[in-house]
């Protein structure tokens, strides 16, 4: 015997519009899902130019007319301001000699007091034997300032002060054998070294000093950009650094060959750097993830394709609508990219599974239906409150809140379209009638291969055919286009293509 599924009368003013709705989506389903594929295309091609900026600075916490932002901003264009980065040990480039990092992470190490890698000193400096070429390594580097000498110039003047003196300093004469200049004695080196360190309150060497040992040795130096410059300018400045470290190091000899350049602008960058490329791989994580699930909730390999499609139309759209909007993947961008591209897969999952909720066999339109009825009320009460949220964010001051708000609100936005419009429209031109057919029919020899027993037939459902027409009260609408109407909408259709793709064309190209 045939049974018989409603998909829900229309006695509410939100079912009267979802199921008129769904009515003319299925009458125009395929100059929607042309728009819809031309659009995702567009999209794709305008996201493309959303890329970490190349001429924007370390982003602003305030907007510009915020007192405390004005003043930042005031002190970065005063004279003296280079002048103190240069001095400031917090803000200067540093080559550091007797440390090297260790990776000794595990992933599989369970630890909560574990914090990752880590730095330790390097077993192999020595410089004792290496007095010669820390002092001119000293030039070879630029100088934070004119006037700025390192570690290993101070001693050598020092050195050469105190053995003129005719009064000269107590740790001199007992740690220094009364040395001259550099190169001194190996043996005689380290104590004097420690000693002098220990005189002048020097911060840039380090040692044990029950062992009598230095450890190691920092000297100051200077790049063209800052913290606040472009990241393109600071990666600039790194990878000349780089390439020239690693030339020194090869010409340097044993037991001072292991040194690295460093400063609080190369850290900003690795971490920008790493954000982004979180952000990029959160995206591929969440399309994975989303069509894994809705693959194990409505059991439909076709369901979720549908799915991925409308989760990647979602990314696109909204990072296309990000970057018309001249913002670029910055660092602000990047931690929230990460946590919105969640959001984007939610209504569509809901979708994807009230979409098999009907069990048998039932027509795409009536599933597609059905799915706009009992999930459209649910997902535009969460896109209104979310709404909501994102625009009292707008009122704040700290832009990284209001960057988000902006964010939440184009990603509810494509959300909803992802929902209502793509994921609808491929249901409608391609939805299955059995969506869960092949899973059943899979698990159905699982369970005989086990032994699970005999059915009888009376325990699988019937087949159900819904026949959808004018009379039927649950199918709400006896809409029906006409053929002016047909090609009304194929050709508002191909002026909707034509426009989107030379608006992405042209953005791109300008763009470049």
């Amino acid at each position: 015997v045939d049974e018989e599924v409603a998909v829900g009368t229309h006695r509410n003013f939100h079912d009267r519009i979802l199921g008129s709705y769904s009515d003319f989506l299925y009458s125009f389903r395929w100059p929607v899902l042309l728009v819809s594929v031309s659009t995702i295309i567009a999209c794709s091609f305008v996201s493309s130019t959303f890329k970490p900026p190349e001429k924007e600075p370390f982003p602003a916490l305030f907007p510009m007319a915020n007192p405390y932002e004005a003043h930042s901003k005031f002190v970065e264009n005063l004279v003296a301001f280079p002048l103190q980065l240069a001095t400031d040990p917090t803000w200067t480039v540093k080559a550091v000699f007797g440390v090297q990092a260790i990776d000794d992470q595990n992933l599989l190490d369970t630890d909560p007091n574990y914090i990752g890698g880590s730095i330790a000193y390097d077993d192999d400096f020595d410089a004792a034997n290496n007095q010669l070429y820390l002092l001119e390594f000293c030039d070879k580097i630029d100088k934070p300032t004119e006037d700025y000498s390192c570690v290993f110039q101070e001693f050598d003047s020092w050195l050469q002060l105190q053995s003129q003196s005719s009064s000269p300093d107590d740790q001199y004469a007992i740690n220094c054998d009364w040395e001259t200049s550099i190169p001194i004695e190996t043996d005689t080196f380290d104590q004097c070294f420690i000693a002098f360190s220990e005189l002048t309150n020097s911060s840039a060497v380090t040692f044990d000093y029950e062992a009598k040992k230095v450890k190691s040795i920092t000297i100051d130096t200077r790049v063209d950009s800052t913290l606040w410059s472009p990241t393109a300018e600071i990666d600039k400045d790194w990878r000349r650094t780089e390439e020239w470290s690693i030339a020194e190091r090869s010409r340097a000899p044993e037991g001072a060959n292991n040194f690295f350049i460093t400063s609080i602008g190369f850290w900003y960058l690795d971490t920008f750097n790493n954000i982004v490329a979180s952000a990029l791989k959160a995206s591929y994580i969440v399309v994975s993830c989303a069509a894994l699930v809705i693959l194990l909730s409505s059991r439909s390999l076709t369901l979720s394709l549908f799915s991925g499609i409308s989760i990647v139309y979602v990314l696109v759209a909204a990072t296309a609508s990000l970057a018309a909007m001249g913002w670029s993947l910055g660092f602000f961008e990047s931690c929230l990219f990460a946590i919105l591209v969640g959001l984007g897969s939610d209504f569509i999952m809901h979708f994807a599974h009230a979409y098999s909720m009907i069990p048998g066999k039932a027509n795409k339109r009536l599933r597609t239906k059905h799915a706009i009825l009992h999930m459209g009320p649910s997902v535009l009460g969460s896109a209104a409150t979310t709404l909501s949220t994102a625009f009292i964010m707008q009122f704040c001051q700290i832009s990284s809140a209001k960057r988000f708000a902006t964010m939440m609100i184009m990603t509810m936005v494509h959300s909803l379209i992802g929902s209502f419009v793509i994921f609808s429209v491929l249901c409608s031109c391609f939805g299955p009638a059995e969506p869960t057919k092949r899973f059943n029919a899979i698990k159905t020899r699982i369970q005989k291969g086990k032994g699970a027993g005999e059915h009888s037939e009376k325990d699988f459902p019937r087949s159900i055919e819904i026949a959808i027409d004018a009379t039927d009260v649950n199918n709400g609408s006896s809409f029906r286009p006409k053929r002016w109407m047909t090609f009304i909408s194929y050709l508002v259709a191909a002026i909707i293509i034509f426009v989107v793709n030379f608006e992405a064309y042209s953005f791109v190209k300008s763009s470049q």
